[in-house]
């Protein structure tokens, strides 16, 4: 939960009217923990200031705040608190221009400062306080914590917030004039294309050039602060990977995809999935994935040396399932699109991974992730398989996807008792036999047991790398179904 305490102090400035307004203690709370306050008194109260600053921050950046779900390029950090040091890094590696390096790097500024509250009162020491919106959900992450709030109720405490300090600022101020007409404005939207560009991180060129040269409204919808198309978020999930053109076939195949009617079985299944995962979410992504995957074989009976017919049991539950061979990028494995009650999946049979029988398997397992736990929140329309999804929504959709299909136990159970490449070799070629499913995934599933275990070396590593990319002829390996 956020919420915030603002008490309003009487301006004492001797020029009338003020240049500054908004003066008062505000204290800032994120599940009950004082994230902004007076740390040199000895009572919990707020920070006296003038907060107008913030106010404008607000003003300022509220369609970002509100809208803007991709990070800026290829990047796609954990966590947004981290995402500045990553892409300075990243960039500086890249090899690019002066002038290149100069406009990307003040991408990245600008992305970070505006999801930052804390930078809305730069003449004051606060601690980074970053919002990103993730699907139907607001992100918070501040100090040591990482909260997700419903949309709806974030939007009401950031507008409250604004406009108690709104009520706080001098109404014959020069600046305080500005500031409050760009906070009574924040919700209009600026052009059709520029909005579009703001949600998708698109240019407004690119934005035309998708269009066609026709009317964008008829691809993506009415713009909305609520709620994007699924084809302006398959947009978004491409845009740092795919040319225009690919783009557009991407978004008119989200656009035609038939759904199918999920039944009151697997609807009934994901309500328990949710209150499954509430107990765990203190848990790190990856364990969530494996539990839950754990927790659906035990739902429907399956043994753990059962393989899982994945294919039939989703169609018996009603949603549809198509093989496409010729119309969609090899970058991308998957599409899925859903609402509520209906789901549709597309496989890629050209895709990288989708292409082959194992890749099939890993990539519906990952859907199935989805559908059970995702759908109300960081993916409440599509997904893209090898798009930019929020990383740690992937790394629970990865893990799950690893465990529903070879559960670790079976590892557990074939692990010889001295592990050389030569028997290590052998345990992978049995259990992808066994279970059909990729190298690749049973590989890193010894992995991360051993990890887990802490018996991981290098040279077990190293290992590994080898028994798995031997036989697949592959030595970069992708690490597409790890932790």
């Amino acid at each position: 939960m956020l919420r915030f305490d603002f008490n309003p102090i009487p301006s004492d400035a001797t020029e009338i009217p003020p240049t500054f307004s908004g003066h008062g203690r505000l204290t800032l709370l994120l599940n009950d923990q004082d994230i902004w306050s007076d740390e040199e008194s000895e009572e919990l109260q707020g920070i006296e200031d003038y907060w107008d600053s913030l106010l404008h921050h607000l003003a300022k950046h509220w369609h970002y705040l509100m809208m803007e779900d991709p990070y800026p390029l290829h990047f796609n950090p954990i966590s947004p608190a981290v995402f500045f040091d990553e892409a300075m890094r990243e960039l500086r590696a890249m090899g690019l221009s002066e002038r290149s390096f100069l406009v990307e790097e003040a991408r990245v500024f600008a992305f970070n400062r505006r999801h930052n509250l804390a930078a809305g009162m730069p003449c004051i020491r606060l601690p980074p306080v970053f919002v990103l919106r993730e699907g139907s959900d607001l992100r918070v992450v501040a100090e040591s914590m990482d909260v997700l709030l419903p949309m709806k109720e974030a939007r009401r405490t950031l507008e409250k917030l604004g406009n108690t300090i709104a009520q706080s600022i001098h109404p014959q101020s020069s600046r305080g004039r500005i500031i409050l007409e760009a906070w009574n404005k924040r919700n209009q939207l600026p052009t059709v294309e520029k909005t579009y560009a703001m949600i998708t991180g698109m240019s407004v060129d690119d934005i035309r050039a998708l269009a066609a040269n026709d009317d964008p409204e008829k691809m993506f919808g009415p713009p909305s602060l609520d709620a994007p198309s699924p084809m302006l978020l398959a947009a978004r999930m491409t845009q740092h990977m795919l040319d225009v053109d690919e783009i557009r076939n991407v978004v008119e195949r989200i656009a035609r995809i038939r759904l199918g009617r999920l039944d009151k079985g697997f609807l009934a299944l994901r309500r328990s999935a949710y209150r499954e995962l509430d107990g765990i979410r203190d848990q790190k992504h990856y364990r969530q994935g494996y539990h839950l995957a754990q927790w659906l074989r035990s739902q429907l009976g399956y043994r753990d040396e059962q393989p899982f017919d994945l294919e039939s049991w989703l169609k018996n539950h009603g949603a549809v399932i198509e093989k496409s061979k010729r119309t969609l990028p090899s970058e991308i494995d998957a599409l899925a699109r859903w609402t509520d009650k209906e789901a549709a999946i597309i496989i890629n049979k050209s895709g990288t991974h989708a292409g082959k029988d194992w890749g099939e398997k890993a990539s519906l397992a990952h859907e199935i992730a989805h559908l059970l736990v995702d759908t109300g929140h960081a993916l409440p329309w599509v997904d893209i398989l090898g798009g930019k999804m929020p990383a740690l929504v992937e790394k629970r959709a990865n893990a799950f996807a690893a465990e529903l299909l070879l559960p670790r136990s079976q590892v557990v159970a074939h692990l010889p008792e001295v592990l050389t490449f030569d028997t290590l070799k052998e345990l992978i070629d049995g259990l992808a036999s066994k279970f059909r499913v990729g190298r690749v995934l049973t590989g890193n599933q010894i992995s991360n047991l051993l990890k887990d275990r802490g018996g991981l070396t290098p040279v077990m590593s190293r290992n590994i790398d080898r028994a798995v990319g031997k036989q697949s002829g592959n030595t970069t390996e992708i690490r597409l179904w790890s932790d």
